[in-house]
């Protein structure tokens, strides 16, 4: 688990005759990291990947000017007043780097390799023994005095330093060239770094398929470059456009390489706004912001990421994509202003999508999950009479991709009545737990609501559901770790390993049933950092 400035590994349980028994659960170690501003060791853990023999860890790390600073009768003791002496007080900002931290399991969590990565983070997938991170580096080009050389992307391998060469830097015609969006591909196995640098405008939304990585973002074109690359602008007038450009990596064996910009209109939601199939890259975008301006596509791009279709105008009149999931030859979307749209569009003949079925419901859901081929699960919002009310929960049966039809839901949560709540799976879908073969859906679920006696009131837990093709949601437990506390025990992960039932706060590993989630069997506590704003002395 990671909590703010720690690692900390669980002993979870261990096999007795064949069974499970997590009755030792306990805290095995806690791998602490410095976050003073002007320390060289400083890290903020990000997140982690555990794989076979090895942890991995990666975080920022962020460089400052720092200098000592004195302030006079800073402190209070017991002889009067004292002078307060600062020792590590920043005085700016000067860079951004990624640290990439490799521990061998089997050896008792010892580091093994450690890699550092120049720029701001952007994201980062590990596909077998390779890991690929994308960051960005921004080109301060309105500075008189700028060096370039200070801003071309580097790495670091155990303390060893390489620098790209501007021979080896990829620019494609027409773009701002306004930073470098550097793609590497490390071998866990050998240590070796392979970077592609792109020189352009940064992206904000990265896909990943087993072949291709595809970075979204905004491109800004200044006529009369922009002639250059899209046909019907004829003026040579000074202005400008933007457009979504896609960025096209392909990986393999922890080698990167640059392969096609797409240029397409609208803005995307998520990484699940986007899918590679069968060569092609599906996309969905949104333009405009209000009223009939509003326009949602569908598009269907080839390897070289030109455009093969697009479906136009999807939802009503005002709506926005509020959620996109592509499975095999369909997509699912859903819109939402008023009321809640939910598309089933057939994909399978990329020359002409088509809209091939139509379900319209209150709320709307902002992240989809397919539970098989058949059913779709919804995470999102209730509705209040063209607003949101209360968290609702709603299986899609799409086995009629014509007729699709919900199969079961649950508003759980009434703003109206309790005030407000909300799950984080509504936009990290990490947080969400689901398992067809148990048949259960686990998600955060916090609430707070003020009464005139006590003032405010938070509750945080996992909220379980049962699941059953046949008769649709059934309750199973809230599990919340403490009640009526005075720190903010944040509940915010689950998961299981036979047929127990772990849920992770920033205090506490607790252990239940999946067959009675509720009933606490085991406990144990993490350490709690002294970087922790939670704790209440």
């Amino acid at each position: 688990t990671m909590n703010y400035n720690m690692i900390q590994i669980t002993f979870a349980g261990v096999m007795v005759d064949g069974e499970f028994d997590a009755s030792q659960i306990g805290l095995y170690k806690t791998l602490e990291y410095s976050i003073d501003s002007c320390t060289d060791d400083q890290f903020y853990p990000q997140g982690m990947f555990v794989d076979d023999d090895q942890l991995i860890v990666i975080g920022n790390q962020y460089n400052y000017y720092c200098e000592e600073t004195k302030y006079e009768g800073g402190v209070t003791t017991p002889e009067g007043e004292m002078d307060y002496i600062y020792p590590s007080f920043w005085r700016g900002y000067q860079s951004s780097s990624i640290k990439v931290l490799v521990y061998n399991i089997s050896e008792d969590f010892s580091l093994e390799d450690e890699y550092s990565m120049d720029g701001y983070f952007t994201g980062t997938r590990k596909i077998g023994d390779s890991l690929y991170i994308v960051t960005n580096n921004h080109i301060p080009f309105y500075q008189e005095d700028i060096n370039l050389d200070d801003y071309l992307p580097n790495y670091e391998v155990n303390g060893t330093e390489v620098t790209s060469d501007y021979e080896d830097i990829v620019y494609v015609e027409g773009t701002s060239p306004n930073s470098f969006t550097t793609f590497y591909g490390i071998n866990l196995d050998t240590t070796e770094v392979d970077m592609e640098v792109i020189l352009g405008d940064s992206g904000y939304n990265l896909y990943v398929s087993n072949e291709n990585m595809y970075l979204v973002g905004t491109n800004y074109y200044f006529w009369p470059i922009l002639n250059t690359l899209i046909d019907e602008v004829t003026t040579d007038e000074s202005t400008f456009d933007s457009k979504t450009a896609i960025l096209k990596v392909s990986i393999g064996n922890a080698e990167v390489e640059y392969e096609a910009l797409g240029l397409i209109s609208g803005n995307t939601l998520n990484q699940f706004s986007m899918d590679e199939y069968q060569g092609n890259l599906r996309i969905t975008t949104t333009e405009g912001w209000w009223g009939e301006e509003i326009n949602n596509r569908l598009y269907i791009l080839d390897e070289n990421l030109e455009e093969v279709s697009v479906l136009e105008n999807l939802g009503k009149v005002g709506e926005t994509i509020k959620s996109t999931r592509f499975v095999g030859d369909y997509a699912y979307l859903v819109t939402f202003e008023q009321t809640d749209p939910f598309y089933v569009i057939n994909l399978s003949n990329p020359l002409l999508p088509i809209v091939e079925g139509e379900l319209i419901i209150p709320g709307y859901s902002a992240y989809l999950q397919p539970l098989g081929e058949n059913y779709i699960l919804g995470i999102g919002y209730g509705d209040s009479d063209g607003g949101t009310a209360g968290m609702k929960i709603a299986i899609f049966d799409v086995s009629d991709k014509s007729n699709p039809v919900i199969l079961g839901e649950e508003v759980i949560f009434d703003y109206a009545e309790h005030g407000w709540a909300n799950s984080s799976a509504t936009y990290n879908h990490k947080d969400l737990l689901v398992s067809v073969e148990k048949g259960i859906i686990a998600l955060p679920f916090s609430t707070s609501s003020y009464h005139e006696k006590d003032g405010y009131s938070y509750n945080s837990g996992i909220l379980v559901y049962n699941i059953d093709f046949t008769e649709g949601l059934d309750y199973s437990g809230f599990v919340q770790h403490e009640l009526d506390s005075k720190e903010n025990v944040y509940v915010y992960k689950s998961k299981f390993i036979s047929e127990y039932f772990y849920t992770v706060s920033n205090k506490y590993i607790k252990v239940s049933t999946l067959l009675d989630v509720e009933k606490i069997l085991y406990s144990s506590e993490l350490e709690q950092s002294i970087y922790s704003t939670d704790i209440v002395e």
